[in-house]
């Protein structure tokens, strides 16, 4: 079978670091023995990537800038440069070679994905990582503002697969009116080989600049507004006053890096707080595993990979309570929530858990447990998808219509 991706990334913050759910969702089509094409910015080069089949169009989705209404405008840019050119090349592609199902990654992939399922007469699945809109569906001025997501989340297809991350995905299909055996509301995998706890703590920290008389207060995420790494920082002179002996580590990096850093200066934070920029992933596991806290502060939610990740390897989790966070941590049982309007109570909690070595052990046990008893892995999630993939194929093959 010829799958066709239309994507605004594989990898979103270089080759092999940020978030895997392209990659693995690809890798997962062609382990399964079907052909697999995507469609994505760069430099305009056509290439293979480990024997995935790849186009380049001309676009950046970048932004330099901290000014609001001039990143604002080069992304609008960005998107429909990125509509606009997707849909020809895919179009290109498509005349050459006839795939037997397209894909469109979020609502950047949709506009495309839905023309060339409507103009060749093949299959088209949405495929939603998390989503803005559940704050926006029953505000109609509001939501004007994500009207290109709206839209491309509303396209016709045969089937929606959506990423459960706890910002509402299943909430906004349901609101829509999106039959429910129309899309399918999945849980992202787990590298489970991230628990390793033969890593030398000791050797790591010191490749690091730090020792072993450091207690790690870990933030993993790309450096985005909504991301709330500022609230990470700002917790932390707190932090150090009773805890002087933490340090804490940013991994992740994005256009506010620089805000940040100054930010960390401003506080005096700049020798406690060490970013440490895109990570890959095969040296993820040593920032997990030696992290003595995990901490993550998203506006909409936080069940996200970075905090599965976390769990599998046994952290002690401090997570912002929004969005559906509190389906996975059960505060004081696998991890610690922060209510978003009592903020002030952030630097304290870690601080408890920094000075209580049993409560950072009972946290990090019980995320461990849910982790091991409740998420798949990610062979088994890719699976999942692949076997939709296959059964919505052979059911337009069948005869079938949308």
């Amino acid at each position: 079978m010829r799958i066709l991706h239309i994507a605004p990334f594989l990898w979103p913050m270089g080759e092999k670091t940020g978030m895997p759910s392209v990659y693995l969702g690809l890798r997962g089509q062609l382990d399964a023995g079907h052909e697999v094409t995507l469609i994505a910015p760069g430099n305009q080069s056509a290439y293979d990537y480990e024997n995935i089949r790849i186009y380049e169009i001309s676009c950046n989705f970048n932004v330099t800038t901290s000014n609001r209404l001039v990143a604002a405008l080069i992304q609008k840019y960005g998107i429909y440069k990125f509509l606009f050119l997707s849909t020809i090349k895919a179009f290109q592609v498509t005349r050459k070679n006839q795939p037997d199902l397209v894909y469109g990654h979020s609502f950047y992939g949709a506009y495309a994905a839905f023309f060339i399922s409507w103009y060749f007469n093949v299959p088209y699945i949405y495929r939603g990582y998390g989503t803005f809109l559940r704050d926006y569906i029953r505000k109609p001025v509001t939501l004007l503002k994500r009207i290109e997501s709206v839209i491309g989340f509303l396209l016709p297809a045969d089937h929606r697969i959506l990423t459960n991350d706890g910002t509402g995905y299943d909430e906004v299909a349901q609101f829509f009116k999106i039959p429910s055996d129309r899309y399918s509301f999945w849980m992202n995998g787990v590298d489970f080989n991230l628990y390793d706890p033969s890593i030398s703590r000791d050797k790591f920290l010191a490749d690091i600049g730090l020792d072993n008389s450091n207690t790690i207060v870990l933030a993993m995420s790309r450096l985005d507004g909504w991301k709330g790494v500022d609230r990470f920082i700002k917790a932390f002179p707190k932090i150090v006053k009773r805890c002087p002996h933490a340090r804490g580590l940013i991994v992740g990096d994005g256009h506010l890096r620089s805000d940040l850093e100054k930010l960390c200066d401003d506080l005096g934070m700049k020798s406690y707080i060490k970013f440490c920029g895109s990570v890959p992933r095969s040296q993820i596991g040593y920032y997990l595993n030696t992290a003595d806290v995990f901490v993550t502060l998203y506006d909409l939610s936080n069940i996200g990979n970075p905090l599965l990740e976390a769990m599998i390897c046994g952290r002690a989790v401090v997570a912002l309570a929004t969005g559906a966070t509190d389906q996975v941590i059960q505060d004081g049982v696998n991890g610690r929530l922060v209510n978003p309007n009592q903020m002030e109570n952030l630097p304290g909690i870690v601080a408890e858990i920094i000075e209580n070595a049993s409560c950072r052990a009972r946290l990090g046990k019980g995320a461990r447990e849910y982790a091991m008893a409740n998420f798949n892995t990610w062979d088994e999630r890719v699976h999942m998808e692949v076997k939709k993939v296959e059964d919505i194929v052979y059911k337009r093959i069948g005869g079938s219509d949308k």
